[in-house]
């Protein structure tokens, strides 16, 4: 997956708690014998 965003722009979680600034967008993957993931 990768993400392609404007300079000066910035990438934020969609669900944040009541009293968060900000949090970092996050993607969690289900585990599968079918897949396999690899960092960059």
């Amino acid at each position: 997956m990768v993400a392609n965003i404007q300079m000066n722009w910035h990438l934020y979680s969609q669900s944040q708690p009541k009293d968060a600034i900000i949090n970092p967008t996050a993607i969690a993957f289900n585990k599968s014998p079918l897949v396999s993931l690899e960092e960059r």
